[in-house]
């Protein structure tokens, strides 16, 4: 008896865990480059033990008061209600989930973990997609690129949201059957990172159409693949929406909608055109009363924004370029050297940087960020040389999206954490083009040679990268 339960139990083992054992054999540089990305950031962690002030930042305090009082978002009038109106409970959930309320390195911990859900989602999606050379050029991209590195540092919703983003972009992107089943998976995903960061709550108009272009098949079918996504993408958004309105009669997933529509928007709108202005000036202009509601914010700073069109353009044209092109060092700087700034009017800066080793850091992140974008755009280049547009579209409007999604002077590096992976993939793709090339040739020369006995040319396909087996023809053949 002993020995045939000990024969189930090992054909069971065998069962369960043989995949996944081939599996991480066929992948050794992957847990490679997670090793390298657990060594940096353990790093980092050991530096703040004796400093937990290096883990924090400006927003670092309201998630903590949130996770330590989750009960002030069931009560109207919590002292901290009007706290869970700005910061939805995405965030302070999980820091709760992770034992981080009272420590904050346990939050950082995590934060490690769900960068090796990231790293090894970029892994698989550019393996499947463009080959191993590309999965490893990916992951170890987002394994030491430094502004996410910094990032992962700190007790911010970052990581977190960009984990969740890149898990509805792999389902979307991955080639694949059950294109529905995957599309509302994704759709969870965006509702759930819109309630850790508000920032992705118009991100479906960047990735609907791109899903509606990569569903072959008959509209139908992308109806149904596009309707899945929002259906369950409105799922929590509109659950918490609709426990604002209850609440407290807002009808907003989030009242820094309404702040940053005015003072980052609007602010920055008339600031381009006008130059400084006060924040009393700034409510004279909008017409705004001192105690107005969120939702009269939103409409009148939209309307200002409609109706100074160039500085709204330049606000946005601004915040794009220190989105995107800024290397970082600021949080860089907190994080290694620690004495973070109390007061949201000073800038995120150590008040006694060690020159020499703020020369280092910024070296060290300007020639990260110029390699990265150079191999972005040589990767964009080779894909729509390959008439994957699809992909091209879709990962250079996740990343143009959160580029735009800071105007004027907010804009830093932090906004661009979401968009790393995609340019990580971008760059990725790189490193198919003479392979690729290589194998096109190949594939002319086989349809010549069949043409010529079949007499009719061979059909290609459209290139987007989500080919479908066809039965019939199989079965034909």
């Amino acid at each position: 008896m002993g020995n045939g339960s000990e024969d189930i139990r090992g054909g069971f083992r065998q069962k369960a865990l043989g995949p996944w054992r081939e599996w991480a054999r066929a992948n050794p540089m992957l847990f490679l480059i997670i090793g390298v990305a657990f060594f940096l950031r353990l790093l980092l962690l050991l530096n703040g033990l004796a400093d937990p002030g290096r883990y924090l930042n400006n927003d670092s305090s309201e998630y903590l008061k949130l996770a330590r009082h989750l009960g002030a978002y069931g009560h109207a009038h919590s002292s901290f209600s009007d706290l869970a109106l700005r910061r939805p409970p995405g965030y302070p959930v999980f820091l709760w989930a992770v034992g981080g309320t009272h420590r904050p390195a346990i939050a950082v911990a995590a934060n490690g973990v769900l960068t090796a859900v990231t790293v090894t989602l970029a892994y698989v999606l550019a393996k499947r997609l463009w080959g191993m050379k590309a999965a490893v050029i990916t992951a170890l991209i987002l394994a030491i690129e430094p502004n996410m590195l910094a990032h992962s540092n700190l007790v911010i919703s970052e990581t977190l949201f960009t984990t969740l983003v890149l898990g509805a972009i792999f389902l979307i992107l991955v080639p694949g059957a059950r294109p529905a089943a995957r599309s509302s998976c994704a759709g969870l995903l965006i509702g759930t990172a819109v309630l850790v960061r508000p920032i992705g709550l118009l991100l479906p108009l960047v990735l609907v159409p791109g899903l509606w272009w990569l569903t072959r098949g008959s509209a139908r079918r992308r109806l149904v693949a596009s309707g899945t996504f929002l259906s369950l993408f409105a799922v929590p958004v509109g659950t918490w929406a609709l426990r604002n309105q209850v609440v407290a009669s807002v009808p907003l997933v989030s009242t820094i909608w309404s702040e940053q529509l005015v003072y980052t928007g609007a602010g920055s709108a008339f600031r381009s055109e006008q130059g400084p202005i006060s924040r009393q000036q700034l409510f004279r202009q909008l017409d705004r009363p001192r105690n107005s509601r969120p939702t009269s914010d939103v409409w009148a700073a939209s309307k200002a924004m409609a109706e100074h069109p160039i500085g709204t353009v330049r606000a946005f044209a601004e915040g794009a370029a220190r989105t995107l092109l800024g290397p970082g060092r600021a949080t860089m700087e907190i994080t290694v050297l620690g004495d973070t700034p109390r007061d949201r009017s000073v800038a995120l800066r150590p008040s006694t940087p060690n020159p020499l080793v703020s020369s280092v850091l910024l070296v060290i992140e300007l020639i990260v960020l110029v390699g990265l974008y150079l191999l972005a755009l040589r990767g964009a280049l080779v894909l729509w040389s390959m008439r994957r547009y699809a992909l091209v579209a879709v990962l250079l409007g996740v990343i143009a999206y959160f580029g735009l999604s800071a105007p004027g002077v907010v804009g830093y590096a932090r906004y661009r954490v979401p968009a790393t992976p995609a340019l990580a993939l971008l760059a990725g793709a790189s490193a198919t083009r003479w392979r690729r090339r290589r194998s096109a040739a190949a594939v002319d020369e086989s349809a010549t040679d069949a043409s010529s006995q079949a007499h009719g040319p061979a059909r290609s396909g459209e290139g987007d990268g989500h080919h479908e087996p066809r039965p019939r023809d199989a079965v034909k053949k």
